[in-house]
């Protein structure tokens, strides 16, 4: 569910003799430097807004925000860096694939902790508590069944495809398969609203439109990882490149951005200080 290759040279058409020919020859190390541009894009843009929402409130009025948005960033900057790792010209087609994946698995883990840390619940005197990443676990159960349940499904599809694979590759592919699950589970139990918590008199706050916006981010992603796996390891699959490459990339930038956007939700309304 992972890489994001650019095209072989033996998928370039010839153009001849012109500065579109030196482009399409050098396609690679072009990928290097502009891939990541939107992303860094977002992180920008978002500390510009973070600063300008919170440089009036002192930091440790809100500092799990603080700590928060320093994950966001974080997971932002694994992906940017992902995204060069696996475009560097090698002379194996594997285009650090191990490498990019960890750095990829690194920011989904942020983007976990960072939306771990601000989903809070609140009590009937409306004070913050800390209990809600356990209360997934008791209350959400099923929803983290459904999708593990998808993740081995998926691992297993494209192992039976792929068993010559090594060792450390299959692990480093399960580890990202599980870790992406639990982001989309962890995403999904922001907008579990229809559910009345009895936990410490906590009670499940209604949902707003940005923890819909932060699921469909993490549900993005998963379409985007599964459309390239499939395209990179199930041979019988044929995708065509174009498209496949049209597919992954906008689902990749759509989710980055929606999961970066969605932070806002916590300008606008941050919780009780703790």
């Amino acid at each position: 569910m992972f890489v994001r290759k650019a095209l072989t040279s033996s998928e370039i058409p010839y153009l001849g003799s012109s500065p579109w020919c030196f482009l399409a020859e050098n396609q690679a190390i072009l990928l290097v430097v502009f891939k990541p541009l939107p992303i860094w894009s977002i992180i920008v843009v978002s500390n510009i807004y973070f600063f300008e929402n919170f440089k009036h409130i002192p930091r440790t009025t809100y500092l799990y925000i603080h700590i928060a948005f320093g994950f966001l960033l974080a997971a932002l900057l694994f992906g940017s860096f992902g995204d060069i790792v696996l475009e560097i010209p090698t002379s194996s087609d594997n285009n650090y694939f191990l490498y990019g994946t960890l750095l990829f698995l690194f920011g989904h883990i942020c983007y976990i902790i960072c939306y771990s840390i601000c989903a809070r619940e609140t009590n009937e005197r409306q004070l913050s508590c800390s209990c809600n990443f356990w209360i997934d676990f008791v209350y959400g159960w099923p929803y983290l069944l459904i999708v593990l349940l998808f993740g081995s499904v998926m691992f297993l599809f494209l192992y039976s495809y792929q068993q010559q694979l090594s060792t450390v590759l299959l692990i480093g592919i399960a580890l990202y398969d599980l870790v992406l699950c639990l982001l989309l589970w962890r995403m999904s139990q922001t907008i579990r609203n229809s559910l009345i918590i009895k936990y410490s008199r906590a009670t499940q706050q209604q949902a707003n439109i940005y923890q819909y916006i932060r699921f469909i981010g993490a549900f993005l992603f998963v379409i985007s990882d599964s459309t390239n796996s499939i395209a990179k390891f199930v041979p019988v699959i044929k995708l065509d490149m174009a498209l496949r490459n049209l597919i992954v990339m906008i689902t990749y930038y759509i989710a980055q951005y929606l999961l970066a956007y969605s932070f806002k939700e916590y300008y606008l309304e941050p919780d009780m200080p703790l």
